[in-house]
């Protein structure tokens, strides 16, 4: 079977990158940075416009299934990274596969109006439709229900297993870092220029849509958490960033009762960028607290400028350990 041989061709060569001596030398440094005794600074590469650099096929998925796609370019973008700009990159010693869950709608739907000038870039131009602008439509939002599908699990599991498992480990994998970005989501919902508009005119009422997306977090954490979906795993990067860490999963670790004590949390307010620092501490960080500041180690920022803000991370002690993204520094 042509498929058969092309993964266990990919597999042996990602199997080498893997165990090679320098993958073990970078995850010292990754280390060392997350716990605080760096080395020296760690270089990565990511944030890939991937959709231009397939230029010789290296990067052509052969497969059809949907599943075996994903392992395939996990496989495949692994491989080409390591070749062309490995720079500090880490991969795993061993092929992850996700553990599979479903979750139910928060009772509202994102509208919008999109543009887009390449066909094959996911990054497009998007006009969202204001469907959070009211009491009764917060009323909608509700709590998701989530579900874990293990016999798929299982199906996904054995079917790389058997396929490439004698070439390197498979491991199941769950969810790795407990992410919390209210304010990126809310502006989904709402368009930017009325959520920056009503941060001002009705700060209550914007108060009560991050408390109903707070509860909405904090409910499907404990539903993660409930239901065994939690994986202290370190998968890949912390968002462009080092995630291994000696300080995680932490102490008295129990491996069949994974907890966001064990994980890391990560959050950021992106479309708070142009805010005050007494309003970001306000609308954002006190949230933050409660949810991602549960966890072992919190990582916060992703685009938005917070080297004038940086009075307002006080109260990130509370968090414990925490990481600001090294962007924003």
């Amino acid at each position: 079977m042509h498929d058969r041989e092309m993964f266990r061709n990919l597999a042996y060569r990602y199997s080498e990158i893997a165990n090679s001596d320098r993958n073990a030398e970078n995850i010292k440094l990754h280390k060392a940075v997350n716990d605080l005794r760096q080395i020296r600074p760690v270089v990565l590469i990511d944030e890939l416009p991937w959709h231009e650099m397939n230029i010789d096929d290296e990067l052509t998925l052969r497969t059809e299934d949907p599943f075996l796609r994903s392992i395939e370019w996990f496989l495949r973008s692994s491989i080409y990274k390591n070749k062309y700009m490995p720079a500090d990159m880490v991969v795993p010693p061993f092929v992850p596969v996700s553990k599979v869950f479903h979750t139910t709608d928060i009772g509202t739907a994102i509208e919008e109006d999109v543009l887009a000038t390449d066909k094959n870039n996911r990054i497009i131009s998007h006009r969202y439709h204001d469907v959070l602008s009211t009491e009764e439509d917060l009323e909608k939002l509700r709590t998701p229900d989530v579900t874990y599908d293990k016999n798929e699990t299982m199906r996904r599991y054995n079917l790389i297993g058997e396929l490439i498992g004698d070439i390197i480990p498979v491991r199941l994998v769950g969810i790795n870092v407990y992410g919390f970005h209210p304010w990126d989501d809310i502006a989904r919902y709402r368009g930017v220029t009325n959520l920056m508009i009503d941060l001002i005119e009705r700060p209550d009422f914007m108060k009560k849509i991050v408390r109903k997306f707070t509860d909405i977090s904090l409910s499907c954490m404990d539903q993660f958490e409930a239901l065994g979906l939690l994986d202290a795993a370190a998968v890949s990067t912390l968002h462009c960033t080092p995630i291994h860490t000696d300080d995680l999963p932490g102490e008295n670790f129990d491996v069949n009762k994974v907890t966001r004590k064990n994980i890391w949390g990560r959050g950021m307010a992106q479309i708070f960028g142009s805010i005050s620092k007494e309003m970001h501490d306000e609308f954002d960080i006190s949230y933050m607290i409660e949810t991602i500041g549960r966890c072992g180690l919190s990582y916060y920022g992703c685009c938005e400028p917070l080297d004038k803000k940086l009075i307002s991370w006080e109260r990130f002690r509370t968090f414990g350990r925490y990481l600001l993204h090294p962007g924003l520094m």
